[in-house]
Parts: C-alpha cells; sequence; structure tokens
C-alpha cells in the first residue's frame, strides 16, 4: 500500500467515526435523540432553551426544504442536523 492509499484509508475510517445527524425520512413517532450539534448558533442556542442534551424525543413530521430541514417536536420545530435517530 503506498502513501496516497493510507492516506485515502485514514480519511475514510474518520468519515465513518463522524456523527450521522438524523435521516431525513425519519417517520412520525419514531424516537431522535437531541446531540445539539450542527446548524446555525441562533438553531443551537434556540434549541437549548427548551430541549436537553443528550434527551431523546418524539418525531411529529419531518419538513424537508430546499436548503435546510426541520423536525416538528412536541417541544417545537428544530433543524434536524442537531438530532441523530437512536
Amino acid at each position: 500500500m503506498n502513501d496516497e492509499q493510507r492516506d485515502a484509508e485514514s480519511i475514510g475510517s474518520q468519515i465513518d467515526g463522524l456523527r450521522q445527524s438524523m435521516s431525513i425520512e425519519t417517520k412520525p413517532g419514531a424516537v431522535v435523540r437531541f446531540s445539539g450539534v450542527g446548524g446555525f448558533r441562533s438553531d443551537i442556542e434556540d434549541a437549548c432553551e427548551v430541549l436537553e442534551l443528550g434527551q431523546v424525543y418524539v418525531v411529529h413530521s419531518v419538513d424537508v426544504g430546499a436548503w435546510s430541514s426541520t423536525v416538528k417536536l412536541a417541544e417545537g420545530s428544530f433543524n434536524t442536523v442537531m438530532f441523530e435517530n437512536t
């Protein structure tokens, strides 16, 4: 294996280890965990006012837009990138 192949393999394993945000195909009734990672600073600040990091929440719906997506919970609507599927 040459250096270029080792570098590519290293990058691939690093990508595999990254946190995955929730799927935009998550169905109502599914449970997601609030990670507080991703999105704009204002998205995170607003979410942290009503949600607890690491806690799970029930999805009411997911709205997929051209540039962003939101998940509707009983607690409000939030950027999907701040959640992960459980």
